[in-house]
């Protein structure tokens, strides 16, 4: 009987215990805490709202920061230009800025870059929007664009009608390989 009384005051001592802790955690009135808790929501939205109508739209195309080097500029002559048709029907649009020589315009539906030419050491044609963190890789029979932040093609087999023709004479007369043996 002893042990069964002393569990049974060790049980209503704990749940006492319990409750006065639930207590303490209760707010006092909770009809304040729900009219504190809304005040915040409706300032946000209207500090939100106004914030919305005062910000400045943002430029088109960022600043340039540094000038081109002629072997930049050497680069620049090489890219092909225009609206350039990529695989999955998706087309690029690759303009040169008129205000900065050797700097282009790229638009590939929402997206828009401000792509400045880069050295590369394979040779390829590079053009990155260091600020966006955008990569155009033109090669001889296509070209790419990536997203450096997330490691991804955003368009990939994009072909100008210079590089079809590269691609057709490469179909036709494949380069002979290192591992080819000479006649």
């Amino acid at each position: 009987m002893k042990p069964a009384l002393i569990a049974l005051v060790a049980a209503a001592c704990l749940m006492s215990l319990g409750t006065a802790h639930a207590a303490e955690n209760k707010p006092q009135k909770p009809a304040a805490a729900q009219k504190a808790a809304k005040k915040p929501v409706k300032r946000a939205a209207k500090k939100t709202a106004k914030s919305k109508a005062a910000a400045p739209k943002p430029a088109p195309a960022a600043a340039v920061d540094q000038p081109l080097t002629e072997a930049e500029k050497n680069i620049a002559k090489l890219v092909h230009t225009g609206t350039i048709s990529c695989d999955l029907n998706t087309k690029v649009s690759l303009e040169p800025d008129a205000d900065n020589p050797g700097h282009f315009f790229l638009h590939m539906g929402k997206l828009r870059y401000h792509m400045r030419p880069m050295e590369s050491r394979t040779g390829a044609v590079r053009l990155e929007d260091t600020r966006a963190r955008a990569l155009w890789l033109q090669l001889g029979n296509k070209s790419m664009l990536m997203d450096q932040k997330q490691g991804k093609r955003i368009a990939d087999g994009c072909m100008s009608p210079e590089q079809r023709e590269f691609s057709a004479q490469m179909d036709k007369m494949p380069r002979q390989s290192l591992f080819d043996q000479k006649p």
